[in-house]
Order: structure tokens, then sequence, then C-alpha cells
């Protein structure tokens, strides 16, 4: 189970109702300090200034480490919670200020009463550490709470109060100023704007689909060395891809669930934004040979535990250590679902760590296609894989995936790159049935030849193979668009964003064409709008946006997307674009070109 800290009040630290004392008053503050900071990992020597800031750096180091220490010692069996060598992350812990912030934002007139009962103006009362930086940044939280709750509560005026109290207690006991977020909160609120402490998707809470619904979140790096980060990135992801491939499931892309990385969130939260009943959550440690990953399992509803568990093993052991805790996580939601998974739907192509490593960077780098150098580097780490381990299928998928794309881009390259690809596919075709990933490979493989018809059927064999994977869906939906079957691709859309609902903006953008083509125009040009919003620097979007305003006659806004599109790529030319516009009607093509011609753009 879970650690539970009180912070709003005296300092206390418990699990399953029983206290574990924290002798140290330093200790409480540095736990208080790690908990409020979003689950994000601290450097040492920030810490150690924020506490011992009165004496030299090595005395201030080393009592950073006697209180880390000490603290560990306290935790027992939990130790693990406080992880990090150069940096420190505190993990695996619930925190009422949380559960404060998340009753300020859901602002019905109950939970505003439940937060004022907690008393955020007494955060860590009684604590006292003679740490002038501490002290500072726990007055600033402490207003910052304040003030969020009388604003919330409708007491504009309060929360003003609060503020200026703020600044100059700050300014008169420490000669300082509040944090910039304290600031930002104060101007928010004089504005008449209070916003919610995190971002959300912008949208209505979801229904629960009528099966088990999950969400893996991202886990966390406990090594202390940030280059580790992708290890349990890939980890988490690989729990979500396996468990997606279960058709008695509904797993939230992991792309989605990374926008609470680096975050301490309300899992009831998690489960609003994301429309899912469960959320996993965990942890990764690296050290020499052994690997360390604890996992949970919690119910999204109520925020409470339902298994939780932690593996010490070899690093060789990886992939059994990741099957062994999806079949657990299956388990616990149902037998039924463990049956359906018996015959291994998800295939482990390698069992060589260092070439998984290799590929899921590789497959990380080469997704930023806008980034040249990063393809590049991305489709090298992917030959490497398959140099480590010439068996690993999945690998071998993903790297006809990058030759595909590099054959389009690269005519120099294409008959070699082509030639290649269908070398690799008639070897990963011949298992019954074959790696997921090779659907995704004849997609692009068809697509080179611009058989439409072709690529669509791969992608479909992709999502039957994976009926919860975003991504395949997302193939179709690319190539239902250009075969004009704008029904099924406004279906689609609507289906990917509600697996993603973070989903980046193609998706978007494929959204507003169908229902455009479907004569709802002005429904599709706010689809963009709000796209063009939210992501400013996504260039598609801006191009459809300066085509339409064009063709509509308003001069106004067409200046406006052209010098946008112009920004983002000072060489931006329409014959470059027209390939990147396919269908198979051409009249559609033709008519966004000269949309882009008559807005004033460079041929």
């Amino acid at each position: 189970m879970a650690l539970e800290l009180q912070l709003l009040g005296k300092f206390r630290l418990s699990q399953d109702g029983e206290e574990i004392p924290v002798r140290s008053r330093k200790g409480q503050a540095l736990l208080a300090y790690l908990a409020l900071n979003g689950g994000r990992a601290q450097p040492r020597e920030h810490l150690a200034g924020l506490l011992w800031g009165d004496r030299f750096d090595d005395q201030a180091r080393r009592s950073l480490r006697q209180c880390v220490f000490s603290l560990r010692k306290d935790l027992g069996e939990n130790a693990e919670s406080l992880g990090g060598d150069h940096e420190l992350v505190l993990t695996d812990v619930t925190v009422d200020v949380v559960k404060f912030e998340a009753l300020i934002a859901e602002g019905r007139p109950e939970s505003l009463e439940q937060a004022a009962d907690m008393g955020a103006a007494n955060l860590l009362a009684g604590l006292s550490v003679k740490a002038e930086a501490f002290d500072a940044w726990l007055d600033d939280e402490r207003d910052r709470l304040a003030m969020r709750a009388h604003a919330a509560a409708g007491r504009r005026t309060e929360a003003l109060k609060s503020y200026e109290t703020c600044v100059a207690t700050l300014r008169r006991e420490l000669d300082t100023e509040p944090e910039p977020k304290t600031t930002q909160l104060h101007d928010d609120i004089r504005a008449g704007d209070t916003p919610a402490p995190e971002s959300t998707p912008a949208s209505d809470p979801m229904a629960l689909p009528e099966v088990p619904s999950m969400a893996v979140l991202p886990f966390i790096n406990m090594s202390g060395d940030p280059e580790q980060d992708l290890f349990a990135d890939g980890i988490a992801g690989d729990i979500a891809l396996t468990l997606s491939r279960s058709p008695n499931l509904f797993v939230i892309a992991y792309q989605s669930a990374l926008a609470y990385k680096g975050r301490i969130v309300d899992l009831r939260e998690v489960g609003r934004d994301l429309g899912v009943q469960y959320v996993v959550r965990g942890s990764a440690r690296v050290a020499g040979k052994r690997i360390r990953v604890t996992a949970e399992l919690a119910d999204a509803t109520t925020g409470e535990s339902q298994w939780s568990q932690r593996y010490d093993r070899e690093l060789d052991d990886l992939f059994d250590l990741q099957d062994e805790l999806t079949r657990e996580i299956v388990t616990m939601l149902s037998e039924e679902l463990l049956e359906s998974e018996g015959s291994r739907a998800w295939l482990r192509t390698t069992d060589n760590y260092e070439a998984w490593f290799c590929a899921l960077e590789g497959w990380e780098r080469w997704t930023r296609l806008g980034i040249l150098p990063e393809s590049q580097k991305g489709m090298a780490l992917l030959e490497k894989a398959v140099a480590l381990d010439p068996e690993f299928k999945e690998a071998w998928a993903h790297l006809c995936v990058a030759y595909c794309f590099d054959a389009y881009t690269n005519q120099a390259a294409q008959t070699d790159r082509i030639a290649r690809v269908d070398e690799i596919l008639a070897w990963l075709l011949q298992d019954d049935p074959p790696c997921p990933g090779v659907f995704l490979a004849q997609y692009w493989r068809r697509l080179h030849d611009g058989d439409l018809a072709g690529a669509v059927a791969a992608a479909e064999k992709g999502v039957a193979a994976a009926p919860q994977a975003h991504f395949a869906k997302l193939q179709v939906l690319w190539v239902s668009c250009h075969l004009g079957d704008y029904v099924k691709a406004e279906r689609l859309a609507r289906e990917v964003i509600r697996l993603n609902p973070y989903t980046p903006p193609g998706t978007q953008g494929l959204l507003g064409r169908a229902v455009f083509e479907q004569g709802r125009e002005e429904e599709a040009m706010e689809i963009w709008r709000q796209t063009a919003e939210r992501q400013p620097d996504f260039l598609p979007i801006h191009v459809r946006l300066a085509a339409e305003y064009a063709l509509m006659g308003d001069a106004e806004n067409t200046r406006t997307e052209v010098a946008h599109i112009l920004r983002l790529d000072p060489t931006f030319r329409v014959t470059g674009a027209a390939p990147w516009y396919q269908s198979e009607d051409p009249k559609w093509r033709e008519r966004l070109l000269e949309g882009l011609r008559l807005a004033g753009l460079p041929d």
C-alpha cells in the first residue's frame, strides 16, 4: 500500500493507518518539499541549499546525506520510496494537499466546503526548521493554497488580501519576493480567472467503457540518472502495449499517459480526464546488473489501491518480469481476461536487453519526423538493434517503416530501400501470426506504391491484432480520408481521440477534414482553429486554414495564416506540399492547392 502523507495541519506519515515516526524536523521538511513538487526529482545541491543554506557547501551536502540516511531508516521497508542518487524523488505516496487541490478543481459546493475544512493555511503547522530558503518557500505555499481556497469559494477580496499579506511577510522577514506561480495566481484572480491546478483535456467527463478500462502512467526513474528516463518509460509503455492487445480491455494510449509524467496527481483526476476505471503506476531503478520495479493497480474512481508489488531481478530477466507484472494486473481485473491472454497474444521477440533498449530509443527518435537528424539517428539505432539480435522481429518491422519513409523522402535511396523492405517482410510474414509491427510496415510499403486500398487493409489487420492500439487506427483513419470515406474517417478519428485524449494535432486535422467533406464546414473550421490555438507550431493546420480562408475571401485571416506558415517554414512551397495531400479524388487536392496559391504562398 502507498504511504500517506498529511501536510495540512501537523506533519504525519502513515501506512494502513499506522503512523511512521519521522524524528527529524528537517527530515519532515524534506519529505514535504519533495511531495509538493509534483514527483519531480530535485538535485541534491538545491536541497542542501534549501535546508542548510547557512553552512559551507561540503557541510550542507554532508548534512543532507545524513538526513536522507536517517529518513530511509525511519521508512524501513518503504525506504525505496525516497529514491535517487544525484537527485532525490518521493514516490508511492498519497498527499492530502493533492486531495485539497482536486476538491478545489471540482468546484461543487460540497467539495469546496470539504476543502475549507482541510485548512490550507495550516500547511505544516508548527514546523520550524530555521532555514531561510525553506521558510520562504513554505510561507509562499501556505498563501498560495489559501488564495486558491478563497478564490474558488468566491471570496476574491480575501484571496487578494492573502497575496498582499504574503508579499509583506516575505519582504519584511526574509527580504524576498513570492514565487512566480504565486504571483501568476494573484494576477489570474485579479483578472477574474482562477485556473485549475494542472492542465486537463478540454472536454466533458467521459463515460466509462463497458469493458475494464485503464491507463498506465509513466514509471518514475529512481536511478538518479536522467538517461534512464527512457528505460522507465519503456517498461510502462511495453506494459500498456501488451494490455492493449487484449480485446477485453480498453487501454488509453501511452502517449496520453505521458502528459502526467513528473507530476503527483490525484488518481481520481486521472480517471476523470482519461475516462478510465483503473490506473497502473510504478517506478524502476537500475543498479549495475540488477533492476527493481514497483507497480500498483489502483481504482481511479476512488483512488484506492487494489494491488501492489515490488520485483527485484537480474537485468537479463527484465522481459519475464514485464510479462509477470502484466499477467498479475490482468488477473486482478478478471479471471476471464487471464484466460483470453493465455494464448500470449503479445509476442516478446527478443531476450536481448541491449537490443531492446536500442530499438526503444531508435523508434522514439525516428518518430520525431520533423527533425531529420533525429530521424536518421533513430534509423541507425534500429539497425543496431537488429545487428545485436538478428531474430528481433519487432525491431525489423519498425526498421521497415523507417526504410519506407526514407525511400519516400530520399529518391537516391529508394530502389535499395524498397528491395530490402520486401526481403524483410517476406521473412517476417512466414510467422503465423506475425509480430504486430509487421502490419504497420505493410501499411507503409503499400503507401509507397500508392496502393491506398492495400494500405488500409494492412492497417486494419493491425487493429485486429491490437484492438485498442490507437496508432493502427490512426493509419486506417489517414487512408480512409484519402479514399474519401469520410463517415468512416470521422468515426475513427473520434475513436482515436477517445483512446488518446492528448492525441497529436494531426488527428484533429483529419477529424476536421472528415467533417468538412460531409458539408459541416463551420464545425470543421472551428476544430482547426482550436487545434491551431493549442498547437501553434503545427504547420499542416495553418496550411489548411490558409487555403480555406483564401477561398472564403477572408483576406485578414489569410494574411495571418500565411505569415504563420512562412515563420514556421521560410522555404515553404505549394508544389513541395502537394505530395503530402493525397486523395483518390484529384479535385479535392486541386482545390486545396488552388486555395494556397490564392493565399499568395510561393509556388
